[in-house]
């Protein structure tokens, strides 16, 4: 049904933000695309589909950002010839942090470090394991958080909610975080 509105809203005009109707219809037959196979019944089951179908589109749309404004800064992104997903995100960040002209952990040794905003791009991104190669090989040595342990359970574990012990110590420390936060943020910010 998705793919043939589709088909039919192609020669829509956009609206005031750009988005065309045709645009709206991908989204939508690419959020449910797998739900339809799924028996009414289950709406759980739907539910679950959906949202690793909205996760999925998410994740995809912002790789192709991240590709864009690579390709659109090739001097400053370096990303070479034959790049992966962990260089894309490399690339990616030295676009993003150009105008401080501090080196990069990842360029240089002593840089400005980015390993949680790598973690985050690859995360947001949808390179998962790229993450998991991130943590094990510099969080996981940090003795001063376990934040590194709850990503590794999170991927291992479907990227589905953390239980037990992980999940209370994980919302223990946050919760001690976003406190530390809120007391050091200059008054009205």
């Amino acid at each position: 049904m998705f793919a043939e509105a589709g088909k039919v809203g192609s020669t829509t005009t956009k609206d005031a933000s750009g988005t065309t109707l045709l645009r709206l219809w991908q989204i939508s037959e690419k959020m449910l695309r797998d739900v339809r196979s799924i028996p009414a019944a289950a709406s759980l089951q739907k539910t679950a589909l959906m949202i690793d179908g909205t996760r999925s589109y998410l994740e995809e749309n912002f790789q192709g950002h991240m590709e864009n404004v690579v390709q659109s800064h090739r001097t400053v992104a370096a990303l070479g010839g034959y790049p992966d997903k962990a260089r894309l995100v490399e690339a990616y960040l030295r676009v993003k942090e150009s105008r401080s002209r501090d080196r990069l952990d990842f360029d240089a040794p002593g840089g400005v470090d980015t390993v949680w905003a790598r973690i985050y791009f690859c995360i947001r991104s949808g390179f998962i394991r790229d993450a998991l190669e991130i943590i094990k090989r510099k969080v996981r040595n940090d003795q001063s958080t376990s934040a590194g342990e709850w990503i590794e359970e999170w991927i291992n574990g479907g990227c589905k909610p953390l239980t037990g012990d992980l999940a209370a110590s994980a919302l223990a420390e946050s919760e001690k975080l976003l406190a530390t936060q809120q007391r050091v943020a200059p008054a009205g910010a």
